[in-house]
Order: C-alpha cells, then structure tokens, then sequence
C-alpha cells in the first residue's frame, strides 16, 4: 500500500515535468491547459488538482511566472525593444504585458530595463 502511494506521487511528479518542460519550449505561443492535460493524459480539472498541489501555483500562474522571468532576463540581458520582448514571450499586446510584467516585477517593463541592466 505504501509503495502505490509513493509511486503516485513520482508519477504525478514526473507529469509535472513534462508539462513544465512543454511550457518552456512553447511559451512564446499561446498556451492552453486542455493541450497541456492532453499531452499527459488527464483532464483539465485532474491537470489543474496535481500541478497546484505540486508546485503551489495554477498552471495559469506559472505560465505568468515564467513569462515574466524569461522577459526580465532578456530586458536585463539583451537591447532588444520591449514589443520584441513582449513577443519572445508569447504576449502580442504591448499594454497588456506592461501590465501584467508591473503587476510581478513593482516596475514597467521599462522602468526595470533602466533600473537593472548591466548592474
């Protein structure tokens, strides 16, 4: 009974990797959680149940997240313009991901390029 139970959880574990890698090397698309739960096998709700339980975010959030971490790095790293930064990480509005990347980050995209680039 103990060892069932444990190999739930590595499987559920493992599931969330995919699905973390997935979202990785898609995220300058659109992202929706049916292709998610489609490319490991569960439905929407279960994907939505195990992916918070094992990283204590919504799948919605942690795309957020990453989309915003992925940007930070490429404002701080590169001169890229911010429309092509917003681009690179699967946000085609401009005022949107300005919003969305004050809302994580305290800064406009902006903003955080001139306050942390090349310090």
């Amino acid at each position: 009974q103990q060892s069932k139970g444990m190999s739930e959880v590595v499987q559920a574990a493992n599931r969330i990797d995919v699905v973390k890698q997935y979202i990785e090397d898609h995220i300058r698309e659109k992202i929706y959680v049916e292709d998610l739960a489609k490319l490991i096998y569960v439905n929407d709700q279960h994907l939505m149940r195990i992916f918070k339980k094992s990283t204590g975010q919504s799948v919605t959030e942690y795309i957020t997240e990453r989309r915003v971490v992925i940007a930070s790095h490429l404002l701080k790293d590169t001169d890229y313009s911010i429309n092509f930064v917003a681009d690179c990480v699967g946000c085609e509005n401009y005022s949107y991901f300005t919003k969305l990347f004050k809302k994580y980050t305290g800064f406009t995209p902006r903003e955080y390029r001139n306050k942390f680039k090349e310090q």
